[in-house]
């Protein structure tokens, strides 16, 4: 099921400026709103013999700093409770993919870990400063093998420890280039992460906008190969 969500803002007022120009092309009233559409994707697998579908996946556009994922979302939970007596409820459901994808495009940047550390100082004890961090930020020349697993084994418990000479850190982050755009990734909260994937520029026409048959299609596959990683419910 493919849809569009249609949102903006009132209550604001502000000038339209052309990019070029500089000059003020509009004057926007309170009672006037920038409305975006956003299309929504909505794939569901087919029950088999052996298996009950009870997952699906819902792939949402942004639009810069835009999007409609909150208030779409709250609006599927509310009808599914007052119309089915059903809880809806949204994760991550296939993190070690999406993990693969970062590694397989290279769009990791950088590579952040931190820990607490007792200080070794007596003094600062006695003034309740006690603990120190310690950060350090890595930057892979290359993502190898090893690095992967490692990286991989962080991620599957908020427990587990990325280790340099023999020191554990207890938290670990990634900065990744999605679109130009830096994001950190937590490795500790991948179940709970929004999976962002980076559209591809020939998708967007020249007023910035989607080729709406072109990402049909892309997203249809992207939403084929996440049905096939999502845990199966027996």
């Amino acid at each position: 099921m493919i849809f569009s969500v249609f949102s903006g803002y009132y209550g604001y007022a502000s000038d339209l400026v052309d990019r070029s120009s500089k000059q003020v092309v509009h004057h926007k009233t309170r009672d006037q709103a920038d409305v975006k559409e956003f299309y929504v994707i909505i794939a569901i697998p087919k029950d088999t013999e052996q298996v009950k579908s009870r997952r699906g996946l819902i792939l949402f556009q942004e639009i810069g700093v835009f999007g409609v994922k909150t208030i779409t979302s709250k609006a599927i939970q509310r009808f599914f409770s007052q119309k089915f007596d059903i809880t809806f409820r949204d994760q991550n459901l296939a993190p070690d993919f999406y993990l693969q994808h970062l590694f397989e495009f290279g769009l990791i940047k950088k590579i952040r870990i931190a820990r607490n550390s007792l200080s070794g100082d007596s003094v600062d004890a006695l003034y309740g400063f006690g603990y120190g961090r310690e950060e350090r930020t890595i930057v892979p020349l290359a993502i190898t093998p090893a690095l992967k697993m490692k990286l991989i084994h962080v991620s599957k418990s908020k427990y587990n420890f990325f280790t340099v000479n023999g020191v554990d850190f207890s938290e670990t982050k990634m900065v990744v280039d999605l679109n130009g755009r830096p994001r950190v990734i937590d490795l500790h909260g991948l179940d709970n992460l929004s999976v962002e994937e980076v559209l591809p520029s020939e998708l967007l026409l020249p007023d910035g906008t989607v080729d709406f048959d072109s990402f049909k299609d892309y997203t249809l596959k992207v939403a084929e190969e996440y049905l096939q990683h999502l845990p199966h419910d027996s």
